[in-house]
């Protein structure tokens, strides 16, 4: 497990290609600030995470889902259960500072170790609200990260998102088609069996195994979920299937992250949701780097 106090430094020692200093401006999700002096910043695809190389702990600056002040506001009075010994709970009173921006001290654990941050959410009307975090073990916390992070926010300025070409364009390629993914795997054994005088007979024994994974993107905005898998042995086989009711099994549609991706959001009627990063190469599409088929017309989704 990483200390705490390295984990920013060793992070843009080992992706210093990607470090990022001075003005940001993330137009997808309508925000710019500044990056403090002395300090860096590297992407991932969560968000963005800056380090100092002498001051210890670090920054995550998040994109969140915070519809009104009210959501921010909700936020600030939850933990922060991020799982693998990462727990805060807020401590203190809020602070109030803007409109759209209030902050308050938080107490816990990061990576198991005794920490404290500072978080201010702030509230963009015009595209993505921001979580900015300032964090360091509990015994080198200061009022200096409270500072710290009240500056990047207030160095914060919203604009109304901008749609890059590419989710425009996939907007369109995906509409009124099927996505699909295949898998197959098989294996091979051997037994022997001996009868009263002692000679050997063997057998061979094969298995065959496949799945399929569709989803049917219906141009009203809801998408059925097609899900297959089948066991062969020798001859004996056996098959289920899947598939959603009318109107689909959720809504579907193509975003952009922080940095420009092209992302398909499928939001099922249960609640759950997965996002896959859309990319293409020989006109080919990959969902999170695995081969999809698109297919349409008499192989396309049914969405009467």
């Amino acid at each position: 497990m990483k200390n705490l106090i390295f984990l920013a430094f060793l992070l843009l020692s080992f992706n210093g290609h990607a470090q990022l200093t001075g003005k940001i401006d993330y137009k997808p999700i309508g925000i710019s600030f500044t990056i403090p002096a002395g300090w860096q910043g590297a992407e991932s695809e969560y968000g963005l995470l800056l380090g100092h190389h002498t001051k210890p702990g670090m920054v995550l600056m998040l994109p969140n889902e915070a519809s009104s002040m009210e959501d921010i506001r909700q936020a600030a009075n939850e933990n922060l259960n991020e799982g693998n010994g990462t727990f805060f709970s807020p401590s203190g009173s809020i602070d109030y500072i803007s409109d759209n921006m209030i902050g308050r001290h938080f107490e816990g654990t990061m990576e198991w170790e005794a920490a404290k941050a500072y978080v201010v959410g702030a509230y963009n009307s015009k595209g993505a609200s921001v979580t900015i975090m300032a964090v360091t073990t509990k015994a080198l916390f200061d009022q200096s990260y409270r500072a710290l992070a009240t500056e990047i926010a207030k160095s914060i300025q919203f604009a109304d998102a901008v749609v890059p070409q590419a989710v425009k364009e996939w907007q369109i390629k995906l509409v009124g088609r099927k996505l699909t993914a295949m898998d197959s795997s098989s294996s091979e054994s051997s037994s022997t069996v001996y009868d009263a005088d002692g000679n050997a007979t063997t057998y061979n024994e094969g298995s065959y195994q496949s799945s399929k994974t569709s989803f049917g993107l219906c141009p009203s905005g809801y998408f059925y979920y097609y899900s297959s898998n089948s066991a062969s042995f020798d001859t004996a086989a056996a098959s289920g299937m899947a598939q959603g009711k009318s109107k689909g099994d959720g809504q579907w549609k193509v975003i952009s992250d922080a940095w420009g991706n092209a992302l398909l959001v499928l939001t099922f009627k249960n609640g759950n949701v997965s996002e896959y990063k859309l990319t293409s190469k020989d006109d080919k599409t990959y969902l999170n780097g695995n081969r999809y088929f698109k297919t349409s017309g008499e192989y396309g989704p049914d969405c009467n």
